[in-house]
Order: structure tokens, then C-alpha cells, then sequence
């Protein structure tokens, strides 16, 4: 049962879930410079609640995030 609530959820967001991998393929950066990549990500868990620190252990594009 909560293996279907998940699969509900990727399914209902699916077209966001597919256009960060899409801009993630399209804009490749390099180990430790993926600041393009972060704050997409970083930007998009916000929007749906989580709760995002950056810059984790001195790293300009290391983050966590948290929910709940």
C-alpha cells in the first residue's frame, strides 16, 4: 500500500521530475562546480517543503535537505 502511495506521487510529478533530469543532461558540469545543478535542486525541494542548507562542510554546492 505505501509502495503505490509512492508510485502516485512520482506519477502525479513525473513532467518536474523529467525536466530537472532534462536540465541536468543538457548543462553538464564538473566535480565540485555544479552550482547550476544545486540550486536547481536545492530550489525545487523548497518548493515542495523541504527545509535546504547549502554550503555543507565548506563545500559551495553541498547541501542537505530535510522534510517533515
Amino acid at each position: 500500500m505505501l509502495f503505490e502511495k509512492h508510485l502516485g506521487v512520482i506519477d502525479r510529478e513525473a513532467a518536474q521530475l523529467c525536466a530537472v533530469s532534462d536540465a541536468l543532461w543538457d548543462n553538464p558540469e564538473m566535480p565540485l562546480g555544479e552550482y547550476e545543478a544545486a540550486e536547481l535542486i536545492t530550489g525545487v525541494m523548497e518548493r515542495y517543503g523541504f527545509t535546504v542548507e547549502r554550503g555543507v562542510a565548506g563545500i559551495p554546492t553541498a547541501f542537505t535537505a530535510t522534510f517533515g
